[in-house]
């Protein structure tokens, strides 16, 4: 048989590699060559899929190669966490039950709301194997970069317990619903598509939608519109609040936040972004949207009049009086 280049056999016999093929390997030993062979698997760190369900109300998210089928001994997942190449070997997959505020997710400004839940996998040196996790947050190097308390923003549900020390990296995202307390706090999930289900790793949410919870203000039947996005350790807010006939400011007006302010911000009061306070038809004027220590946004006016510029809590006539079709409209970013 004529000798031929391997371009040529490529040519004439493409074939579609999959992870299980086995390759021949020589290495190179000195002046003796050893001879064996490898699985392509240890080459394809990223092939995996992430399948998320619900059963029983339960939150279920599992690891699996592009074929569905799980990691096994024969055909392991490798994943890069920290410095290192880990293996997973076996099937892997967490359940999140139902029954619980988990995330803060079924809390009155996101439950019932699609979110947006950021997938890890986990060395756990304790056992040598690797665990799934899930959270929030989607900045994490390290389990101890999560909180340990299931009903809050930085929460971290997972297959086993890591350490605090043990490394973790994100691998990716999926977008679930938990309904309010008043419906115990049930999962649900949506048709995924490549919006909603990324398998890769990301570090930003979608543009996500809230429900904020006011102080002083009655919103009545006036019209909220309300967003949110978190990109690495920054939460963007855009708040729009159109007046009603049965809408009313009585004080200095409040809302909450869609996920609570890091604790480099201590007891301070910080100022974060602009608003804009509009007498429908008739005037705009500037305010400025300001985070408190009690992890509420306030809205205050801009006054010019005296040599600077001082602010004024809103009320009933403060800039103006209110009425229908009237506006407050504000935004603002700060670390979570």
């Amino acid at each position: 048989m004529a000798d031929k280049k391997i371009t040529a056999w490529y040519t004439a016999n493409p074939v579609t590699l999959d992870p299980g093929d086995i390759v021949p390997v020589t290495e190179n030993t000195g002046t003796t060559p050893a001879t064996g062979a490898a699985k392509l698997s240890q080459l394809m760190f990223n092939r995996y899929k992430i399948t998320p369900s619900v059963s029983s109300n339960d939150l279920i998210i599992a690891i699996k190669h592009l074929d569905g089928s799980d990691p096994s001994t024969d055909r392991p997942i490798y994943f890069k966490v920290g410095n290192s190449i880990r293996a997973v070997t076996a099937a892997l997959s967490l359940t999140i039950a139902d029954g619980t505020n988990t995330f803060n997710m079924g809390s009155p400004e996101l439950g019932g709301k699609e979110q947006d839940l950021f997938l890890y996998v986990g060395y756990r040196a304790a056992s040598s194997a690797v665990v799934l996790l899930c959270s929030r947050v989607p900045y994490a190097n390290l389990y101890s970069d999560f909180s340990a308390t299931a009903t809050v923003d930085t929460y971290a549900a997972f297959s086993t317990a890591p350490a605090s020390t043990d490394e973790v990296a994100n691998i990716g995202r999926v977008a679930a619903t938990l309904s309010l307390v008043a419906t115990s706090y049930l999962w649900t999930v949506p048709t995924y598509t490549n919006k909603n289900l990324i398998q890769y790793p990301i570090f930003n949410t979608r543009q996500l939608t809230w429900s904020p919870v006011w102080t002083n203000l009655t919103v009545g039947n006036g019209t909220v519109t309300a967003y949110y996005e978190i990109n690495m350790r920054q939460c963007k807010v855009f708040v729009d609040i159109v007046f009603g006939s049965t809408s009313s400011i009585s004080g200095g007006i409040a809302h909450t936040t869609p996920f609570a302010r890091s604790s480099v911000y201590g007891s301070a009061t910080q100022q974060l972004g602009v608003a804009r306070l509009l007498d429908s038809g008739t005037a705009g004027f500037a305010g400025v949207t300001q985070l408190n220590s009690s992890n509420s946004l306030t809205i205050i006016a801009q006054n010019a009049g005296s040599t600077y510029l001082f602010t004024a809590s809103l009320s009933s006539t403060v800039p103006m009086t209110w009425t229908t079709s009237d506006s407050i409209t504000h935004e603002g970013n700060y670390f979570i």
